[in-house]
């Protein structure tokens, strides 16, 4: 997807949705199957279910163009945004509860830069990114996104609880230091 390319889906996608995305404005009202938002470098995907292994592997940010963003409104599988270098992920963890982890298992391996906001457990990750709380600049971030994302995905219902920021916080890569 380039930049003023908008795509919706009102049901479930295969593999790969916003593979490359480079601008564009992805809407997957169901589930995404694997490496959704994979290389993603701009733009918005928005997923109404789940996401597969390896979503948001490889996001990177170029700093003359927004960072990508990944909005999930309930969870994704294992290896999830691996060598991430860039962009922004959220992972609302809508009725799962009762997993064991909203990332997936071995979440973030690799993980150079971007930050990972999500609601719930995080479950296994590796030692190379520390799981941190929100602060007022990540609360702006996504009060002001979420109702867009609500709207998108038709869940506008779920905005008073899935903005309880005590139950958020944030994944981010270790500094070299």
């Amino acid at each position: 997807c380039l930049p003023h390319t908008e795509i919706y889906l009102e049901d479930s996608a295969p593999a790969d949705v916003g593979w490359l995305n480079s601008g564009g404005t992805i809407v997957v009202r169901g589930d995404a199957g694997d490496t959704t938002g994979h290389c993603a470098a701009g733009g918005l995907i928005y997923i109404g279910g789940r996401t597969g292994t390896r979503s948001g592997s490889l996001m990177k940010h170029d700093p003359l163009y927004e960072p990508p963003q990944l909005w999930i409104l309930k969870n994704t599988g294992s290896f999830s945004f691996e060598f991430m270098g860039g962009g922004i992920a959220v992972v609302c963890g809508w009725d799962c509860e009762e997993g064991c982890s909203v990332l997936g298992e071995r979440s973030c391996v690799g993980m150079l830069g971007g930050v990972v906001y999500f609601r719930g457990k995080a479950g296994s990750h590796t030692d190379e990114v520390q799981e941190k709380e929100l602060h007022e600049e990540d609360i702006q971030f996504l009060q002001k996104g979420m109702p867009g994302f609500l709207k998108a995905v038709k869940r506008s219902d779920l905005q008073e609880a899935l903005c309880d920021w005590t139950s958020w916080h944030k994944m981010v890569p270790l500094t070299y230091e």
